[in-house]
């Protein structure tokens, strides 16, 4: 599950630490600090002096930092510290080359802890750091330079903002009724969803896992400026990580309806998993991924960005059985009584629906999900590979530690000792959640692990569509001949 693997990694992981500025080397130290104490302590490579643990500690309102390479645990830590006391976090990550799977995590904890990060190929900032009102710089010779003065000060923090919160411009639009459409992340990016969100011209239902991207954010603010009514049920308890505070805050003082998801799925290691977002009472928008920047293309550097999928579901009956859903969520009632036809809904119906699916298949069974350690779903994904189906298998790199395999290994290891291709895929981080079985499909958000098939809230649906199913279809074997950065 998201929530054991990231906190666990995040504990353990240990990366060196570089801190850079934006196209120079960082060798010398301010000549107005003696001897401080500096959070890389000059051990990372040769460098230091950009910014030390009581600038951090001490801030007040924001730091944006350019790092040469995703943060330690000790830095990591200390920013996150700052984040959950409401300073505004930001970090412009420079990684020139593709990035192993341990810094891609790493990097995704920062981003659901509340420090909004983007990870770059190449510096396109040109600033150290802004912490309050002090820019750090470092000339051509190394030596680095601090000033408060005003115009500085801004200029600095308009660089970081034109590279850590680009400007998103969509035309209003429209679900299609009575059509269903893919969205695949990170190709389309945040466009689409914002045009979605910028087209709704009455109300917004959403409920969501994790939420942090600048323009999602100021998406949802601008429809409540022109009087679309918005409600949020956002997980107050995200596995490893926890962002609720700042995001809601923000939400709340644009005018936003905000609370938190359903307190049954807050105890017992439940969480409110789903992603679901219902426009104008006539459109439904799902997905495999979260409203944050990795999960809606937003770093250059592609590793660092999620394999996800959304859907636009514009059929009255999906509509129809979403809104009784979040209906029953805001007001804390039980969606037993719910008939959902169209919907995959955990704990309701998923298992059986998944089970059948799988069990289904006549020709072909490709599977995209990030965790999977279900025994029953692997038993009935090798019972399908003797009936003679192909099977397929793409599952999510998240790298062991101490020895240990990657989490997924246990499943990989299983299901090609049953003959049926299997493997880690990491050219993005694979987070989605999707089966093509023949002509059907399911896409949702459900790990395929007990809390996501029994104990979470998790949405998704099964539909049918010879034309998604083979796009999917082709779009996996392609994703199976390329799965490394």
């Amino acid at each position: 599950m998201e929530r054991t693997l990231r906190t666990a990694r995040f504990l353990l992981l240990s990366l060196v630490l570089a801190l850079g500025a934006c196209g120079g080397s960082r060798s010398a130290t301010a000549p107005e600090e003696e001897a401080p104490e500096y959070l890389d302590d000059g051990k990372s490579d040769g460098t230091s002096g950009l910014l030390t643990t009581a600038m951090v500690e001490n801030a007040t309102s924001r730091i944006f930092a350019t790092l040469t390479r995703v943060p330690d645990s000790s830095l990591s830590s200390r920013l996150v510290a700052a984040s959950r006391r409401n300073v505004d976090v930001e970090l412009y990550i420079v990684q020139p080359t593709p990035a192993s799977a341990a810094k891609v995590i790493s990097a995704q904890h920062l981003e659901a802890s509340g420090v909004h990060t983007v990870v770059d190929r190449e510096d396109r900032c040109h600033f150290a750091a802004v912490v309050d009102q002090q820019v750090t710089t470092v000339d051509a010779d190394g030596k680095i330079h601090r000033s408060k003065v005003k115009s500085k000060v801004d200029a600095a923090v308009a660089a970081f903002r034109a590279v850590l919160q680009p400007e998103i411009t969509s035309p209003p639009m429209k679900i299609e009724p009575d059509r269903v459409r893919l969205l695949r992340m990170p190709d389309e990016t945040a466009s689409e969803i914002v045009g979605l969100i910028n087209g709704a011209s009455t109300s917004i239902d959403l409920e969501i896992y994790q939420m942090e991207a600048p323009p999602i954010l100021s998406a949802l603010a601008a429809a409540v400026a022109r009087n679309v009514k918005v409600r949020v049920m956002l997980e107050p308890k995200t596995v490893g990580a926890v962002n609720y505070t700042p995001v809601s805050e923000a939400l709340k003082a644009a005018g936003v309806e905000v609370q938190p998801t359903p307190p049954a799925f807050d105890t017992s290691h439940k969480v409110d998993h789903a992603k679901f977002m219902v426009i104008d009472g006539t459109g439904l928008l799902f997905g495999t991924g979260n409203l944050v920047t990795s999960g809606l293309g937003g770093n250059p550097a592609k590793e660092f960005d999620t394999l996800d999928y959304w859907v636009e579901d514009g059929r009255a009956e999906s509509v129809a059985e979403a809104t009784q859903l979040f209906e029953a969520d805001w007001t804390r009632q039980p969606s037993t009584g719910i008939s959902f036809k169209n919907m995959v809904v955990t704990p309701d119906n998923s298992m059986e629906r998944i089970v059948g699916l799988i069990d289904a298949a006549q020709t072909r069974l490709y599977v995209y999900n990030q965790s999977l350690n279900d025994p029953a779903v692997l038993e009935h994904l090798v019972s399908a590979k003797v009936k003679g189906v192909e099977v397929r298998v793409l599952l999510g790199l998240q790298p062991g530690y101490g020895g240990e395999p990657p989490a997924n290994q246990p499943a990989v290891d299983q299901l090609v000792q049953a003959g049926i291709p299997a493997a880690l895929f990491s050219r993005h981080y694979l987070h989605t959640k999707v089966i093509v079985s023949d002509d059907r499909v399911f896409i949702g958000s459900q790990n395929f692990t007990a809390g996501g098939l029994r104990n979470n809230r998790e949405v998704g649906e099964i539909f049918t569509d010879a034309a998604i199913a083979e796009e999917l279809g082709q779009t996996f074997l392609a994703d199976e001949q390329a799965p490394l950065p």
